[in-house]
């Protein structure tokens, strides 16, 4: 057990318990985990007892998928292995894997902890981008007046543990992108100004793709999507619609039609077949709010249509991209 070893390093009571659920799991993940359940800081958590010497990091991020898609797309997954490496530990910390090693080692990103020397935390994790539950509170927080705000409003609207919306408030606080009103349990939050909000809050988005696949246009009427990427961009700009459409899901709905998903190929046409992303967090969190302020069925929001388009080679879908959230805040001023 290493409830006795994370009660002396958390300095609170932790109580390590048997999962459950791990039923509903594949039996290969079944054999190769003991399955238990644990809180850390408000954080509900399951931990994976690896039986064997060591995984893959990549064996482990397809293991870890298919719990989460299984189980609950926001539950925190710690392994725990009786040793590591050098290597294997490096390797798990590049990926942003948590993991324990009792009675010395313990990584856990979503905590933003470090213990230990020889554990390390990815700067750009904690300096430059967003975690997907941070972001999540910032789209969150841009679409909202500027007034006082509990954890509990955010933490309700998404589904998120109160603890993870004090972590993004935290931060926030640190990069000047909201104030903080009283102390202790009756803090009060408000963001900054929408344009300083935004032009701070920009250079910290992460892309919420996690993975891209194409599909028949039919198998759209079996899942709940949202138009994204150049799709969306065209509703929200003077840009021409691509003849390939683009549509985001969250991981569950991508499973409802997994047979009918397919890898990229030449022959695909836009007509009978579409783009399909699957999203870090659901794109309908946010897909009611457009530049208008109006509910528009069918479009992703327009911070997380940015972010995905980050990385975009077209030097006009990034200019329209910056027109967009130009003419929202303008027009939010007004």
């Amino acid at each position: 057990m290493i409830d006795g070893y994370l009660k002396a390093t958390f300095g609170e009571d932790i109580t390590q318990e048997p999962f459950g659920d791990e039923l509903k799991l594949p039996l290969i993940i079944r054999d190769t985990y003991d399955f238990s359940r644990l809180e850390i800081k408000g954080c509900h958590c399951v931990v994976l007892h690896y039986k064997g010497i060591y995984l893959s990091t990549d064996r482990i991020k397809a293991h870890f998928r298919i719990i989460k898609n299984t189980l609950h797309h926001h539950l925190q997954i710690i392994l725990w292995f009786d040793s590591l490496t050098t290597n294997q530990r490096k390797n798990l910390i590049k990926e942003n894997i948590a993991f324990i090693v009792p009675p010395k080692q313990i990584f856990l990103p979503f905590l933003y902890l470090k213990i230990d020397d020889t554990v390390t935390m990815p700067k750009h994790d904690t300096t430059t981008q967003f975690t997907t539950a941070m972001q999540c509170v910032y789209i969150w927080l841009f679409f909202h007046d500027p007034m006082p705000i509990s954890n509990e409003q955010i933490s309700s609207s998404l589904r998120i543990s109160r603890m993870t919306v004090t972590r993004a408030f935290q931060y926030f606080q640190t990069h000047g992108l909201v104030n903080t009103l009283g102390t202790a349990t009756r803090a009060k939050r408000t963001r900054c100004a929408l344009e300083v909000f935004w032009q701070e809050g920009r250079k910290q988005l992460c892309t919420p793709v996690m993975r891209t696949f194409f599909c028949k246009r039919a198998a759209l009427s079996e899942i709940t999507a949202y138009a994204a990427a150049e799709t969306a961009l065209s509703s929200f700009s003077m840009l021409n619609a691509p003849s390939l459409e683009t549509f985001a899901v969250d991981a569950g709905e991508a499973l409802k039609i997994k047979h009918d998903l397919m890898e990229a190929r030449a022959d695909l046409e836009g007509v009978d077949h579409v783009q399909l992303q699957i999203w870090k967090y659901d794109p309908g969190l946010f897909a009611s709010v457009d530049m208008n302020s109006t509910p528009v069925s069918g479009n992703v929001d327009i911070v997380s249509l940015y972010a995905s388009l980050l990385d975009a080679d077209d030097v006009r879908v990034a200019d329209a991209a910056d027109d967009m959230m130009k003419g929202y805040i303008a027009n939010a001023r007004n």
